[in-house]
């Protein structure tokens, strides 16, 4: 019985996580991006049969690469990458409250430090563009999936720490990299009938 509900408790919990994200969203500073993962994620248990399952968990994968590959190719596109004072002003932006409010705790001095150095804030900015760009290896290949994960966890503490953007969600979507290294099931049985 339980198995049968499975589908539509999935599909409940998929539509219950993007009421709660649009409804806490549209009422504080944050953003819908961040619940992404867990809108999106509850659909792959939708499919009951091995096979389905597996190229749930694919379509997922995919849809994780194209949105990390995608943010490389907008900064591209905006000419972004090319500005060596981007990141500079993104840091004033982002911290200019905390600057003002907090002149000389630490972090402001770091802050201060890659505002007025360009060249080195810019370094982080290019490489934090090519770590969203290498997720392009997924598409041709899962052989570097453990490489991305690294990657991806690097990516997200440092944004953490240097721009006090959460993207922690979005390390649910880690699981479609982590399980990628096992091939497409043969038969069709429900997932529930696997060998534990």
């Amino acid at each position: 019985m339980g198995n049968r509900l499975q589908p539509l408790l999935a599909i409940l919990t998929a539509v219950f996580n993007l009421v709660y994200g649009i409804l806490l969203t549209s009422t504080s500073p944050l953003s819908i991006e961040g619940y992404s993962g867990w809108m999106m994620l509850p659909i792959i248990l939708a499919f009951r049969s091995d096979v389905s399952f597996y190229y749930a968990l694919q379509t997922m994968r995919y849809f994780f690469l194209l949105i990390f590959f995608s943010a490389a190719i907008w900064k591209i596109r905006t000419g972004a990458i090319f500005n060596v004072e981007q990141m500079s002003a993104i840091l004033v932006n982002q911290h200019a409250a905390y600057l003002v409010a907090e002149p000389n705790a630490w972090f402001s001095n770091v802050v201060k430090y890659l505002v007025t150095h360009r060249q080195l804030s810019y370094i982080i900015y290019l490489l934090a563009t090519l770590s969203e760009f290498i997720f392009i290896v997924g598409f041709f290949t899962k052989r570097y999936d453990k490489l991305l994960i690294i990657v991806f966890v690097l990516f997200v503490l440092l944004d953490y720490f240097l721009m006090s953007i959460n993207y922690f969600s979005w390390t649910a979507f880690l699981a479609c990299l982590w399980l990628s290294k096992y091939k497409c099931p043969s038969t069709d049985r429900p997932v529930s009938a696997l060998p534990a």
